[in-house]
């Protein structure tokens, strides 16, 4: 049974992972809040993985709305 950290499970964390490296160029994607660390923590291997082929992706939080949106930029 998957352990649930910050109200998601570790199931949906890692298929936001997926989501976010299957973007297509320019696509965004909202995530909740409550996973901002690991949301921002993907970001960043994603870019350092990624780095090579051109690949980049950004992130921004809106405190308020209670989402994290993530953006493939190139």
């Amino acid at each position: 049974m998957p352990t649930n950290h910050s109200n998601i499970t570790f199931m949906e964390k890692v298929e936001s992972k997926e989501k976010m490296r299957n973007m297509k160029r320019g696509a965004t994607i909202e995530l909740p809040i409550s996973s901002l660390e690991t949301i921002r923590n993907n970001v960043s291997l994603l870019n350092a993985k990624h780095l090579l082929e051109g690949k980049k992706w950004t992130s921004k939080s809106y405190p308020k709305k209670g989402i994290v949106v993530v953006k493939r930029e190139s």
